[in-house]
């Protein structure tokens, strides 16, 4: 039976913790590039370690399929060496699954910057999937979120999806048909009938099912989350801004039924907060969030980049990103300096809207 708690923790002893046994796990995974065509050497490897690892546990490709969401007759095809569509795709895919099965060392993809903010809200989401529960993850617009939720459903947790809510999506029928339509069913009827096809397309699939900008939803299309987590026994993540807890919280109206389905949280500002102001992301990560994206920053920049990002509030990296972009155009030697920094943030906010960012950012200190 699973366990239910009644404090979930905040996260981040948990989740620091999960992510050191993650880590440390040592594993006989195939090494993939992460882009590019894989030659038939690196195919044949994975269907030979899915083939061993489905006779080691006595499973058939309908349990990989349906796990991943893909056709039982596409993994069959790949285990015999004749499938005929992307088969580099699919092989990254399985590899992930089976990393994941088999306990190996956590990854992370490459399609975004790495940072402890990311890395946990990543976590959360394993965590949710394997006790089939479900994680809230809490934060302000461009601190990552969204980035995260794309990368999970990508192939970082394998048949994850990722449902993104719509303010014209708000109501249980409306959600529901969104819900079914990212899992490609074609339901019809009311929402009794969306739900229960929702539910028998996930019963035993062991899919995470992700919710991002979730504080759109009102109270009863929370309820359908509950009910779909709890009937077809699948992990949920809810992300969104902390409105997402007025809609969820149902400790008097409802005795907590929603609320004793939540195995962990995160709120990303509310634990800076509780950490002493510690900045949200260190100057090495900036440095490699703007690698990522061909661009390169001095000394100064860096850190000044840095305590802009760590401002609650403004945009986080996706605001950043946007202000790399620009002061990148007017970089004369292909350096980001503090000069051409400072002129972007004015040009994308106004001077106004500059200043009060920059004195906010002033009285943070960046942390190697």
């Amino acid at each position: 039976m699973t366990k239910h708690h009644d404090n979930p923790p905040s996260s981040e002893g948990l989740l620091d913790q999960l992510a050191q046994e993650a880590r440390v796990i040592n594993t006989a995974a195939a090494v993939l590039p992460e882009e590019g065509e894989l030659n038939g050497d690196q195919v044949r490897e994975v269907a030979e370690r899915l083939d061993a690892y489905l006779s080691a546990k006595r499973l058939t490709p309908f349990v990989v399929g349906r796990q991943t969401g893909r056709a039982v007759s596409s993994i069959e095809s790949f285990l015999k060496g004749a499938y005929g569509g992307n088969v580099s795709k699919l092989a990254r895919l399985i590899n992930r699954w089976l990393d994941q099965h088999q306990g190996g060392e956590e990854k992370f993809s490459h399609t975004y910057t790495s940072t402890k903010v990311t890395d946990r809200m990543l976590t959360l989401m394993k965590l949710a999937q394997r006790e089939r529960q479900i994680g809230v993850i809490t934060g302000p617009s461009g601190i990552g979120k969204s980035m995260v939720c794309q990368a999970a459903a990508s192939g970082e947790i394998p048949g994850a999806t990722h449902v993104h809510c719509l303010q014209g999506s708000s109501t249980a029928f409306q959600f529901a048909q969104l819900w079914a339509a990212e899992l490609q069913l074609k339901a019809r009827g009311g929402l009794f009938q969306v739900q229960r096809a929702i539910i028998e397309q996930l019963r035993g699939s062991d899919r995470l099912q992700i919710i991002d900008e979730a504080q759109y939803l009102h109270t009863k299309a929370a309820n359908v989350i509950r009910d779909v987590c709890k009937v077809a026994g699948v992990g949920v993540a809810l992300v969104g801004t902390v409105d997402i807890e007025r809609n969820i919280n149902d400790r008097t109206q409802f005795y907590g039924q929603f609320e004793r389905l939540i195995v962990a949280r995160y709120n990303i500002v509310e634990e800076h907060v509780q950490n002493g102001g510690r900045p949200l992301y260190t100057v090495e990560e900036i440095v490699r969030f703007a690698a990522s994206r061909k661009l390169k920053l001095s000394g100064d920049a860096a850190e000044f980049a840095t305590r802009l990002a760590c401002v609650p509030g403004y945009g986080g990296l996706g605001r950043l990103g946007n202000i790399l972009f620009v002061a990148s155009k007017v970089a004369k030697t292909g350096t980001i300096t503090l000069k051409n920094l400072k002129a972007a943030v004015k040009h994308g906010l106004g001077a106004q809207h500059a200043e009060r960012w920059s004195i906010e950012a002033s009285r943070l200190k960046a942390t190697a």
